[in-house]
């Protein structure tokens, strides 16, 4: 499926079977070394000997030197099913996956850190279905079936605003109750549960939320799921 040369005159080849090098009349099979590397390569691409394979289903694996780094949905990417690698260099790559785009930028080797940016179709994008991807400038390529898209990287800006939230119900003991500004209780009544929802227009997809309840809670919790239930809740 795809090839790509080292400096040192290494040639990689990703196949259905998983990455193997070639140098000097000699196959190594580097599947045994990563889970991830044993299955279909859909891309290579390398910068400064560094080596970044999309797979099929393990998202992106990094090599530099002898060290291999994953990267998966569970870092931020879009999916782990990966067709394309576009590389600004050793640290940053454009990923294209089957729901969107993610820019992935390590910021540390020693220990591994890395941000993930995504595009998708809450962005802008007319198909997650990304097939390729390229950059000139400050201009992404995007290949999907039977469109391109292009953007400036520069004047893509994020949405900082947060929406309006509101209390849409109330449950007290189990029981619907009318939302009221302020609320006495006994201390039997102990088991509480709010809806609530954010109005936005400019995300086509699911929005997170971060509540808290002061006086009990010191973290925030984050959902995408629009209820918070509180349970035996002391008196007072």
């Amino acid at each position: 499926y795809s090839l790509a040369e080292d400096d040192n005159g290494v040639l990689w080849l990703g196949s259905v079977n998983g990455l193997f090098s070639y140098h000097k009349g000699t196959f190594i099979f580097q599947g045994k070394n990563s889970i991830a590397l044993s299955g279909r390569i859909n891309d290579l691409q390398i910068k400064n000997n560094t080596l970044w394979a999309a797979t099929k289903n393990d998202g992106v694996t990094i090599k530099r030197s002898n060290q291999m780094y994953g990267i998966t949905t569970k870092n931020g990417l879009n999916s782990n099913i990966c067709q394309s690698v576009f590389l600004e260099s050793e640290k940053t790559g454009w990923i294209a996956t089957n729901k969107g785009v993610s820019k992935i930028t390590v910021t540390s080797w020693k220990p591994f850190k890395l941000k993930v940016k995504t595009y998708s179709s809450n962005n802008g994008l007319i198909s997650n279905e990304v097939n390729h991807i390229t950059k000139h400038g400050n201009v992404v390529y995007i290949a999907s079936n039977k469109v391109i898209t292009w953007f400036d990287e520069q004047k893509v800006k994020p949405n900082r605003i947060s929406p309006p939230i509101y209390i849409t119900d109330v449950e007290i003991n189990n029981a619907d109750t009318t939302v009221y500004s302020t609320y006495q209780l006994p201390y039997h009544k102990n088991k509480i549960s709010f809806d609530f929802v954010g109005l936005t227009y400019k995300s086509e997809g699911p929005i997170e939320y971060k509540y808290r309840l002061c006086g009990l809670d010191t973290t925030w919790t984050n959902s995408s799921y629009a209820k918070a239930n509180f349970y035996n809740l002391s008196h007072g």
